[in-house]
């Protein structure tokens, strides 16, 4: 055998983990399309149940720090973000954080709950019309966590979906009338 002489490339992009759900079949097609076109998003999938309850969210717990581990070791990850807004209210964001470095190595986690307090935060808002597609028990504990985070939750509205196969496929026009209706019924205005 030859052996040929190779080097290592010095400079890569920025390296950003994801952890996405089984059933998720949007979020790293979306994500990308936000991200600059430098960065290299590496994702790996956690389980998840077909149907959503505040158990199957729950349940994903003991499986999050193992699909952490799956993101390539040789990475430079300087984020991992774990894609579930009602599996973080569910676990909590302080936990989500401390499963996924148990599982890899990173400088920052991050998650839609986090993101969305700190996006309030920055802008000055404290009171949000609320769309969920999810069942009460799952969507009741997302708005305890945004309350609990000081954003007051003005209308609320769900398509009340427990099957995952069938929130993913929920139309865009169908979440834009949503969205319309339920800011309609929260009686503020500019």
């Amino acid at each position: 055998m030859n052996r040929l002489p190779y080097v290592l490339c010095q400079d890569h992009p920025p390296q950003l983990g994801l952890v996405v759900l089984q059933s998720d079949e949007t979020l790293e097609h979306d994500l990308r399309r936000l991200l600059p076109p430098n960065a290299e998003l590496l994702a790996t999938r956690i389980p998840s149940s077909p149907v959503v309850s505040a158990d199957s969210l729950a349940a994903m717990e003991r499986d999050l720090s193992a699909a952490a581990s799956l993101l390539p070791r040789g990475a430079d990850l300087a984020v991992v973000g774990f894609g579930c807004t009602s599996g973080t209210a569910q676990i909590g964001a302080e936990r989500i954080a401390e499963l996924i470095r148990q599982g890899a190595a990173t400088r920052m986690v991050t998650n839609p709950v986090s993101a969305l307090i700190a996006a309030c935060r920055h802008l000055g808002v404290s009171r949000l019309a609320l769309v969920s597609p999810y069942v009460e028990e799952v969507s009741a504990r997302l708005r305890v966590v945004l309350e609990a985070a000081g954003i007051t939750i003005t209308a609320f509205a769900s398509f009340d979906e427990a099957q995952e196969a069938k929130v993913v496929r929920i139309a865009p026009s169908s979440i834009h009338d949503a969205a319309i209706a339920t800011a309609a019924q929260s009686n503020y205005h500019l």
